[in-house]
């Protein structure tokens, strides 16, 4: 089983939206379509502050990473926010140490990004964990 991890591109879309119902579906909720319209056209659009990610199994998309990239009060370089972050049921088994290409961490790595969330710092405790 090949699992592979690149950015989205345009031809992605509907295999992004089908993945995007699921996730909604999961969390019972309905958005209006120029709202997913409007998220996807920023996830392909290279100036937008959000970014995806998408997962493939021997090809076929598994799952996606939403998220942004901005300026760091923590670190000299950049945080990365993670926005929305959802593998398809049929594929939840499947671990971050099987992907193949050079993304994840290892881009967090290269660009020097740090994800942040409540649960890193002691006034928080079990937050996001």
């Amino acid at each position: 089983m090949g699992l592979t991890i690149a950015d989205a591109t345009a031809a992605d879309e509907a295999g992004w939206r089908a993945l995007w119902a699921a996730y909604l579906g999961y969390y019972n909720v309905d958005l209006k379509e120029e709202i997913t319209a409007r998220t996807w056209a920023r996830i392909i659009d290279g100036g937008a502050a959000l970014t995806a990610r998408l997962a493939r199994i021997d090809g076929r998309m598994a799952g996606f990473a939403l998220h942004h990239h901005h300026a760091s009060t923590w670190v000299a370089g950049d945080d990365c926010y993670l926005e929305d972050l959802f593998v398809d049921a049929s594929h939840g088994h499947l671990g971050r140490s099987q992907a193949k290409d050079g993304g994840g961490h290892g881009e967090s790595q290269e660009f020097d990004l740090r994800v942040h969330h409540f649960g890193r710092f002691p006034k928080f405790p079990g937050r996001f964990q």
